[in-house]
């Protein structure tokens, strides 16, 4: 949502009242309401604003990253290793991104993905893609198996072999949506943020399937509520 000013020329935009809320915590208090304090407090951590930071490092590390699948010891125990490898990881990725009331869909496997993120990318279908990837690219197969989602405020990225976390969070714009009347907006004639999107594309220019309000009728009321009151 946005607000203007109509007329009445400029102010200054030091000593503004409360209404000014430039921090992190004014999207945050928006976006992440009703999710739990760990979740906050993971995404809130993060120490600078428009730069990628890992959040949770590698799981696991490669014996040999030139010989394949048997070069990573998670991937060449088999698919039933791999579950419990990479289990904690998928679905910390999987609660952090559900926090902004998203959930994140594999776009690495062509079939079978079916069910929840954590899952999906633990099963035996997932492991086979993963194991093949290995076998293709060798070297190179960590950098072609990340998972980017975006989400209101930033994106968040899950590694599919090793499980690395990372995040971005998108510098907050000055937010006015405390404000009580036009003449608390610092300047006449130009668009402020009165309050942050209540949903963004999963995927940057994704179709309708790809924004989390239109899902469903439920996502639909739960994600919009906030901006039509």
């Amino acid at each position: 949502s946005r607000v203007r000013a109509e007329g009445g020329g400029q102010r200054e935009a030091e000593g503004l009242p409360i209404c000014l809320v430039a921090s992190i915590a004014g999207m945050l208090g928006a976006t992440l309401a009703g999710a739990s304090p760990e979740q906050v407090a993971r995404w809130a951590s993060i120490p600078q604003d428009g730069q990628w930071y890992v959040l949770d490092l590698p799981a696991h590390q490669p014996e040999d990253i030139f010989a394949g699948p048997s070069g990573w010891p998670h991937v060449a125990g088999g698919s039933k290793h791999w579950k419990a490898c990479m289990q904690a990881r998928a679905t910390s990725f999987a609660s952090l991104l559900r926090a902004f009331g998203v959930e994140p869909h594999c776009t690495f496997c062509k079939d079978g993905n079916t069910g929840g993120f954590d899952s999906h990318t633990t099963g035996q279908a997932h492991f086979h893609a993963i194991h093949s990837a290995c076998e293709e690219s060798l070297e190179n197969v960590k950098e072609e198996v990340w998972h980017e989602t975006c989400v209101v405020g930033g994106r968040a990225r899950y590694n599919h072999l090793d499980g690395e976390i990372r995040v971005l969070r998108e510098p907050a714009l000055p937010d006015f949506s405390e404000a009580q009347t036009p003449g608390e907006i610092p300047q006449a004639s130009i668009w402020f943020l009165a309050g942050p999107a209540a949903a963004v594309s999963v995927r940057p220019g994704g179709d309708r399937t790809q924004w989390p309000n239109l899902w469903s009728l439920r996502n639909w009321k739960e994600k919009m509520d906030r901006p039509a009151r």
